[in-house]
């Protein structure tokens, strides 16, 4: 903490207002990806989120969030179409993920399909993290997470984010 106060010492005067408020904001950050890793650690879901969001080239946080940029947008649906299509998960419970109802998971699988069918590089992405997920061993745990009687956490993430 020394340190900083000492930096914030060798920036202009005018300049310190600025500096501080962009400094909160990265510390905000990092607070905030601290809690997001601690929430969702290493779990199947992270898996699928953390691969979709590399895809794209956005944070696995900014899926969690209302933003629409597109590149959040196309993660997300990534996430629904690979949950539904290949897990075999519900419309819903694709959609607790991000704290979307079955309604947005169905439009969504929609835009996707006109996207796979009439854009390459689209389609391509999506062969290419279909193929990296489908890699690893780990389909069972998704498939058979619903048999066992603890606490889904795909279900529990966007609550625990937004609180």
């Amino acid at each position: 903490m020394a340190a900083l106060i000492e930096l914030m010492q060798l920036i202009p005067k005018e300049q310190r207002e600025l500096a501080s408020v962009l400094l909160n904001k990265v510390t905000n950050f990092a607070t905030e990806r601290e809690r997001f890793n601690k929430i969702l650690g290493d779990s199947p879901v992270y898996r699928i989120c953390r691969q979709a969001a590399n895809t794209f080239g956005c944070l696995e946080m900014e899926m969690f969030t209302k933003l629409r940029k597109r590149e959040v947008v196309n993660a997300r649906m990534f996430v629904y179409v690979y949950a539904v299509r290949e897990l075999g998960w519900s419309n819903t419970r694709a959609g607790r993920v991000f704290g979307k109802d079955h309604a947005t998971v169905l439009n969504a699988i929609k835009v996707f399909d006109g996207w796979y069918q009439t854009d390459k590089t689209f389609k391509e992405q999506y062969e290419q993290f279909k193929s990296i997920l489908d890699d690893k061993p780990s389909n069972d745990v998704f498939k058979s997470a619903s048999n066992t009687g603890a606490i889904s956490t795909d279900i529990l993430i966007h609550r625990t984010i937004d609180n």
